[in-house]
């Protein structure tokens, strides 16, 4: 079996919108139990890294629902709402190096 590595420059230049109607989606890991859910999870200490994880998966997932993500199952739904409001420009994968 021979071994061929690829590889690829992907671009995706989007604006993700989060609506947060619960505090807890942000005070579970900037709060005082934050290390006991970053012991469990993902390693997010602040508001800010919260929000670039929705928006992380918003997108590779395609959720509009963090309930429905590892770590906020426990949410009511209407917890957070995301959407991808706009696109910049293209986005597209190319494979920029090849080694065969």
């Amino acid at each position: 079996m021979g071994s061929e590595t690829v590889k690829y420059r992907v671009t995706q230049e989007v604006t993700v919108e989060i609506e947060i109607n619960d505090p807890d989606v942000i005070e579970r890991v900037t709060g005082p139990k934050g290390d006991e859910w970053r012991a469990q999870l993902y390693d997010l200490h602040t508001s800010g890294d919260v929000l670039e994880h929705l928006t992380y998966n918003c997108l590779a997932n395609r959720c509009q629902n963090a309930a429905l993500l590892d770590g906020w199952g426990d949410l009511p739904a209407e917890a957070v709402q995301m959407q991808v409001v706009e696109v910049y420009g293209p986005t597209g994968i190319e494979a920029v190096e090849a080694d065969v």
